[in-house]
């Protein structure tokens, strides 16, 4: 009783002062089963501690050491896979051959070093059977381990129940049904793929958001326009993830259990949702509304109103609703990424960022003779940038 509060106790009254005396009398197993306690004082009362278990360990150790052909207890099958394999190596073999009179000692095995492996569970299965090696590169040393457990603890796990742990192998779902991958065939997976129909997109949750219906007309013209413009692979992937509800935020990883809290990162006030955060969030309207001001002096114009409906999905009705869609899509990749620091972003950073795009299309247009198609594009952007008013 006293060793099993001592293990299951991390605040344990006893428990530095015990480990500087196993340091001192050479103990280093954590495992308190079969410890050698020859060189602990006679007149210590942890002496008459071990000697205790050690009466309470004599069935275990007689099952160990003694082959039989009963049927053994559960318990007796978790405490073998408990057991320490420095442990082990000091019990007593029975026979030993000429293989395992050439074994090195245990802490010269790679694979015991560099994978911490320490107990025999480690190694074997309940059932007895040896598990795979987690690192190819010490599968040598791996295979040799198992010459160190006594052939008596293989043959006692090989009685045991299997169902205590069994290896799981990795299962695929396919047409609607789970099949083990080692007995699934190239040729099956290769006429799945084949015969698989893609899926459509779906804006039901961004209609939801807006209050709007979306037709198919519409939905189909929403993703050409996408693709349109000139992007690199990841914003176009966000705007594409975003316009199918696959953008992860706190709502959804609270339910994984991935964070702590469901709430906005920005207000902390509501649910982080997509409405929310994108549209509703108090510090991500300021955003909103600090990019409609500085998009209205770019375009000169004051009839200008940045909707819901331009944030999440865009529009062509505008004037210059190219370079429009870029910098809104460039402001929600911002405000995705600021929610690490729980601070909207500055909207100096969104500016900065989208003018950098004018700069480098105007680098590739130089090479390829189209400076013309270029300026006309991005003409309210270089005349804000060239402009002697400028500050």
């Amino acid at each position: 009783m006293w060793i099993q509060k001592f293990l299951s106790d991390v605040h344990h009254p006893w428990k530095k002062s015990f480990k500087h005396l196993c340091h001192i009398w050479n103990i280093k197993s954590e495992n308190l089963t079969f410890v050698k306690h020859d060189e602990v004082p006679k007149d210590n009362f942890y002496k008459l501690v071990f000697q205790a278990a050690d009466k309470g360990n004599t069935e275990l150790k007689n099952t160990i050491m003694h082959i039989t052909n009963e049927p053994i207890p559960k318990e007796l099958t978790s405490t073998i896979l408990q057991l320490e394999l420095e442990q082990i190596c000091q019990l007593p073999k029975r026979k030993t051959s000429i293989k395992n009179k050439n074994l090195r000692p245990l802490h010269q095995n790679r694979a015991f070093r560099h994978l911490e492996l320490f107990t025999v569970g480690d190694i074997l299965h309940a059932n007895g059977k040896v598990k795979n090696c987690p690192d190819r590169r010490y599968w040598l040393d791996y295979n040799t381990l198992q010459e160190y457990i006594p052939r008596n603890i293989i043959n006692i796990l090989k009685q045991s129940n299997p169902n205590i742990e069994r290896a799981k192998s990795p299962k695929l779902l396919l047409n609607n049904e789970w099949k083990d991958i080692l007995k699934i065939k190239s040729r099956t997976i290769t006429e799945y793929i084949n015969n698989k129909s893609t899926t459509e997109p779906n804006l039901s949750r961004i209609s939801n958001a807006l209050g709007i219906s979306i037709s198919d007309t519409q939905r189909k013209n929403i993703f050409r326009e996408l693709f349109k413009l000139k992007l690199d692979p990841y914003t176009r992937q966000f705007q594409f993830r975003l316009l199918n509800n696959n953008i992860y935020l706190n709502r959804r990883l609270f339910i994984f259990k991935v964070i702590d809290s469901p709430r906005c990162s920005f207000c902390q006030l509501e649910l982080e949702t997509l409405e929310h955060f994108f549209l509703k969030c108090t510090k991500t309207r300021q955003v909103w509304a600090n990019l409609e001001c500085w998009w209205k002096e770019i375009i000169d114009s004051n009839t200008f109103t940045l909707t819901d409906k331009n944030i999440m999905i865009g529009t062509d009705e505008e004037p210059h609703a190219d370079l429009l869609q870029v910098l809104l899509i460039d402001a929600k990749i911002e405000l995705y990424h600021a929610r690490r620091t729980g601070n909207p972003p500055n909207i100096k950073r969104i500016i900065n960022k989208f003018t950098n795009r004018c700069k480098t299309e105007e680098i590739t247009s130089r090479k390829s003779a189209r400076m013309q198609q270029h300026n006309v594009k991005w003409q309210p952007i270089i005349k804000s940038l060239y402009s002697p008013k400028r500050n």
